[in-house]
């Protein structure tokens, strides 16, 4: 064999070797392309879409490494019957957009849900974001669940959603987390309900209409939950503000109006309001059954009763104002104790301002008011 004939045989071996390393090397980029996202991605449902269902687009992501942000755009339409959004560790990188401007036009909904139908629930998903949408039970059903988290869920949700028309609206339960601004809930007998949950709430409008239904709740902090609201009015319920089984639940700037009880803190429930509100309820402030309300400066206004302390149950409501308050301002009956300094002057058209009417004397079995 010649020398050129050998270099001509090497050079040969090298570019056949340099071509199975490209051609492996897209092998590999093939293989990543099908199973990771490395740039901004839109994945489109509805009619005439990539995908017809958001369970559909949701499950064309299982199994890919998301390093870029994905937007599941949904178009405008009525999308029918449950769908679980199951865990992803990337559901960070993922948004959910309905329409942003009239979510009434993106639908969930379900025609004739049972009392466990579940139309969007989250499991094991973490830093999900969801907005533009209206999760919509049928006119009067007040039947299911619209949205559900659990097991460890944290949802963020923007400014355009809606839940109406549920028995639950929003559940969160089982160490899961809700993050939501101006979200608006009209006829679920219990729109926001927590259970060994958290929930952070700022602005938006909670409406009921079953002020008669002991069932109904307007937010609900329950077994062992954290619950924040800021800014958030609630009409229409048994119950608007409701605390229960060693939970916590903080208002700040809130109002509660024509609900059987404006803000309820009763089996070791906690409320530490901050500027809340009380308008047309039977009872604004009731602790019951070692029940703990904080509330300096509350504003009462047309009630029965301001505030009722029963059961060994505490309320600290200082430089509080009482208006139009049918029955008695300060109640405390059974061991409870109420704190209401510097609120003699700031009651008007008060029927009877206190009961124990004597300030730091024990009656009505054991109960005490401290008043100035």
């Amino acid at each position: 064999m010649t020398l050129e004939t050998a270099i001509s045989d090497l050079a040969k071996a090298n570019d056949a070797l340099t071509q199975t390393v490209f051609d492996n090397l897209k092998k590999i980029d093939d293989f990543i392309g099908r199973w990771s996202v490395e740039q901004p991605t839109v994945l489109t449902v509805g009619t005439g879409c990539a995908y017809d269902s958001l369970q559909a687009a949701w499950d064309a992501l299982q199994g890919k490494r998301l390093l870029a942000p994905v937007t599941i755009k949904l178009s405008d339409g009525i999308y029918e019957g449950p769908t679980l959004i199951a865990h992803h560790p990337d559901a960070h990188n993922i948004r959910i957009e309905g329409n942003l401007t009239n979510p009434e036009a993106c639908q969930f909904t379900w025609d004739n849900p049972k009392q466990d139908s579940q139309v969007l629930r989250l499991c094991n998903v973490r830093g999900l974001t969801l907005d533009g949408i209206h999760i919509k039970g049928p006119d009067k059903s007040n039947a299911g669940y619209g949205l559900v988290l659990e097991q460890y869920s944290h949802l963020l949700s923007g400014q355009a959603l809606r839940i109406d028309n549920w028995y639950f609206g929003l559940h969160v339960l089982r160490q899961s987390c809700f993050n939501g601004q101006d979200v608006c809930f009209h006829h679920c007998t219990r729109s926001v309900y927590a259970a060994s949950a958290q929930i952070e709430l700022t602005g938006g409008e909670i409406h009921g209409d079953e002020v008669d239904s002991p069932e109904s709740l307007g937010v609900c902090s329950d077994r062992n939950s954290y619950v924040v609201t800021i800014d958030t009015q609630i009409d229409g319920f048994a119950a608007g503000f409701y605390a229960a089984m060693a939970s916590s639940l903080f208002c700040h700037r809130t109002t509660s109006t024509n609900c059987g009880v404006g803000y309820q803190a009763c089996n070791n429930g906690q409320i530490y309001g901050e500027d809340i509100v009380a308008e047309q309820t039977q009872t604004a402030l009731l602790a019951i059954n070692r029940g703990l309300i904080i509330a300096p400066k509350a504003t009462v206004h047309e009630a029965n009763v301001g505030c009722e302390a029963y059961l060994s149950s505490t309320i600290y409501a200082n430089e509080s104002n009482m208006t139009d308050i049918q029955d008695t301002a300060y109640l405390a009956t059974v061991d409870s104790l109420i704190e209401a300094q510097d609120t003699n002057v700031r009651c008007s058209s008060v029927a009877t301002p206190y009961s124990p009417p004597v300030s730091g004397i024990s009656n009505n079995e054991q109960a005490i008011i401290r008043w100035s």
